[in-house]
C-alpha cells in the first residue's frame, strides 16, 4: 500500500510540474524573455525520466541505488516545482514591467536585472535532471510506453514498433499552412496508424481575414473525426445555427474539444450575452467525450448537456475565464470525472449544494483525483458536503475573499496547495488535515498561517514538503518548536520579510532541504560556512538561502 501510495504522489508531482510547463501563461513568458530552448530542454528530460518511474517503484526495495535515484528525482521535482511556482508569481509583474518600458532598447537593457536569476536555476535544475536520466540507464531502468486504441484503451510495451502511414491530403481540412504540418505530424513517429482527418479552424462565424479562415460549419459531415479538436473564435459566431450545424453530438470519436470564445470584456451588451448561450447550447459534444475545456465563454449560464449529466464519460474539465456564470453546473455525478479545473469565474460567490449534484444520493466527485480553484475573485464560500473520496491533489489560488475551505473528509489528499486567500480562517478538517499529506503549500495566507499551530501538522506523518509563504509579516520566527512532523525532509521559506530567526530546535531530525527566498534577514545569518548561526544547519544535505 505505501509503495502505491509513494508512486501515485510521485507521479502526481511529475503531472503538475508537466502541466505547469505547457500552461499558455508560462509559455508566452519563456518565449518573451527567450528561455524556451532550456524548457523545452527541461520538458524532454523530465519526460524521459518519468516514462522509467513505474519500473523503479518496482526495483526501489530490491535495489538501493534505485531506491537512492528515486530520492533525488523527487528532489529535483520539488525543485522544478519550486522554481516554476516563483516564475508563475513573477511573470504577470515582470510582464507589466516591460511593458512600461519606454522603447525597445530600453527594454532589452532591463531584461538582464530579472532573467538571470531564473535562467541559472533552469541551468542547474537541467544539469541535475540531465544528471538523473544518465543514472536511469546505468541501472537499466526500462521505459514505460503507453499507446491507445479507438476505445481508448491503453496498453504498455515495452518497445514502439515501426510504422509508416499512407497521408491522403484531400481529408485534410484548413489552410495550407496547416495541412503542411498536419501531413508531416501523420508521417512522424508520435502518430498512431488509424487513418484521420484533421481539421484545423479558424476564423469562425464567416470571419475570412488574409487568409483562408474555416466555418464551423465544415465540421458537419466529419463524424468520423478522432482525437483534439480546437474551435477558436466562438464569440464571434454570428448565428447560433452555424453552431449547430457542426453537429458535434454525432462526432463519437471525438476524445477532446477545447471551446474558445472571446472573453476580456466586463460588460457585454444584453444580446451577445444571449447568443453565446446559444452558442455554446449548440455545440453540444457526443456523450462519449473524454476532455473538455470552455474558455473565455461570456454567457451568463452553461447549458444543460453540462448540467444534466450527459457527458457521461468524462474525465477532465476545465472552465476558465467564464466569468459571467454565477452558478456551478452539478459536476459531482460525472462518474468518471478525474481532473477539474475552474479560474477566472468571477461571478461565482457561492459553491454549494448544486456544485455536487442537489439530492442525488451517489457520492459526489466519486473519481476525481484532481480540483483546481483559481482566481475566483469574489468566491466567498464553499459549503462543502461528503464526497472526493479519491481526491489527490487540491489547488486553491488567488481568491481573495474566501473565508472558509476545504471538505470535511479528504482520505486521498497528498497534495494540497492554498495561495493567496487573505481571508482564509483555519477551518481544517475535524480531526486536522489527511494523514496521507505529502505535500503542503500555504503562500500569503495571513490568517490560515497566523494560526498554523492549531492545523495539526505534527500528527501529519506522511508529510515531506512544506512551503510558507507570508508577505504580510506576520512570521518573525520559525517553526516552532513541535509544529513540524518527524517525516518532514523538504522545508521552502518564501517571501517572509520579518523572518529574522531560524529557531533550529524545532527543525526536524528528518530534514534533507532547507531554502529561502525573499527573506533577507536569514541570507546573511546563514550565509554557508560564514554566517554567525550556519552551525546550526550545517548538517542539512541541501541549504540555500536567497
Amino acid at each position: 500500500m505505501k509503495e502505491m501510495i509513494v508512486g501515485a504522489f510521485l507521479s502526481t508531482l511529475f503531472g503538475v510540474v508537466l502541466e505547469r510547463l505547457a500552461s499558455s501563461n508560462l509559455i508566452d513568458y519563456f518565449r518573451r524573455v527567450k528561455l524556451d530552448t532550456l524548457v523545452d530542454n527541461l520538458e524532454s528530460t523530465l519526460n524521459s525520466i518519468n516514462q522509467v518511474l513505474d519500473d523503479a517503484e518496482k526495483k526501489q526495495y530490491e535495489n538501493p541505488d534505485v531506491k537512492t535515484w528515486l530520492g533525488d528525482v523527487k528532489h529535483a521535482m520539488y525543485e522544478a516545482d519550486q522554481l516554476l511556482d516563483e516564475i508563475a508569481t513573477d511573470a504577470p509583474l515582470k510582464k507589466m514591467r516591460i511593458e512600461s518600458q519606454p522603447s525597445t532598447s530600453s527594454i532589452f537593457n532591463f531584461i538582464p536585472t530579472f532573467i538571470n536569476p531564473f535562467k541559472s536555476r533552469l541551468t542547474e535544475l537541467i544539469e541535475n535532471l540531465d544528471y538523473l536520466a544518465e543514472q536511469k540507464d546505468k541501472l537499466q531502468l526500462k521505459k514505460r510506453v503507453c499507446v491507445y486504441n479507438e476505445d481508448g484503451v491503453n496498453s504498455e510495451l515495452s518497445e514502439r514498433l515501426p510504422t509508416t502511414y499512407l497521408v491522403d491530403a484531400s481529408q485534410i481540412y484548413g489552410r495550407d499552412a496547416d495541412k503542411d504540418e498536419m501531413i508531416k505530424f501523420l508521417l512522424s513517429k508520435n502518430a498512431n496508424d488509424n487513418q484521420v482527418p484533421v481539421v484545423s479552424i479558424v476564423g469562425l462565424g464567416g470571419m475570412v481575414g488574409e487568409q483562408n479562415g474555416s466555418d464551423l460549419k465544415e465540421l458537419e459531415k466529419l463524424n468520423h473525426l478522432h482525437g483534439t479538436i480546437y474551435i477558436k473564435g466562438l464569440g464571434k459566431v454570428i448565428d447560433p445555427a452555424d453552431a449547430a450545424t457542426a453537429n458535434l453530438k454525432d462526432k463519437k470519436y471525438l476524445q477532446e474539444i477545447q471551446m474558445i470564445f472571446d472573453g476580456g470584456r466586463e460588460e457585454m451588451d444584453g444580446s451577445l450575452v444571449e447568443r453565446n448561450v446559444f452558442v455554446l447550447k449548440a455545440l453540444q459534444p457526443n456523450s462519449n467525450l473524454k476532455r473538455l475545456t470552455i474558455e473565455n465563454y461570456n454567457g451568463n449560464m452553461f447549458p444543460n448537456w453540462l448540467r444534466d449529466f450527459h457527458l457521461s464519460n468524462l474525465i477532465s474539465l476545465k472552465l476558465q475565464n467564464c466569468g459571467l456564470c454565477s452558478h456551478l453546473p452539478p459536476l459531482g455525478q460525472l462518474p468518471f470525472l478525474k481532473e477539474l479545473s475552474i479560474s477566472g469565474c468571477k461571478g461565482i460567490k457561492i459553491i454549494g449544494q448544486e456544485f455536487y449534484g442537489n439530492n442525488s444520493t451517489n457520492v459526489p466527485f466519486k473519481s476525481l483525483e484532481v480540483l483546481e480553484l483559481k482566481s475566483m475573485i469574489n468566491w466567498e464560500e464553499w459549503f462543502c458536503l461528503e464526497g472526493f473520496p479519491l481526491l489527490k491533489n487540491l489547488n486553491i489560488r488567488y481568491c481573495p475573499k474566501l473565508k472558509r475551505a476545504l471538505p470535511q473528509h479528504l482520505p486521498s489528499l497528498l497534495s494540497l496547495e492554498i495561495y493567496d486567500c487573505e481571508e482564509l480562517e483555519a477551518s481544517t478538517p475535524e480531526g486536522g488535515l489527511p494523514s496521507n499529506l505529502r505535500d503542503l503549500k500555504i503562500v500569503n495566507c495571513p490568517k490560515l498561517i497566523a494560526s498554523r499551530e492549531e492545523l495539526g501538522l505534527f500528527q501529519l506523518n506522511s508529510l515531506e514538503w512544506f512551503k510558507v509563504g507570508d508577505k504580510f509579516e506576520n512570521v518573525e520566527s520559525f517553526p516552532e518548536e513541535n509544529l513540524l512532523p518527524p517525516t518532514l525532509k523538504f522545508l521552502y521559506l518564501y517571501d517572509c520579510s520579518k523572518l529574522g530567526i531560524i529557531n533550529y530546535k524545532g527543525l526536524p531530525n528528518s530534514l534533507q532541504s532547507l531554502s529561502s527566498k525573499r527573506c533577507p534577514l536569514l541570507k546573511e545569518q546563514f550565509q554557508k560556512e560564514e554566517g554567525e548561526s550556519w552551525h546550526r544547519i550545517s548538517h542539512i544535505r541541501y541549504v540555500e538561502f536567497g
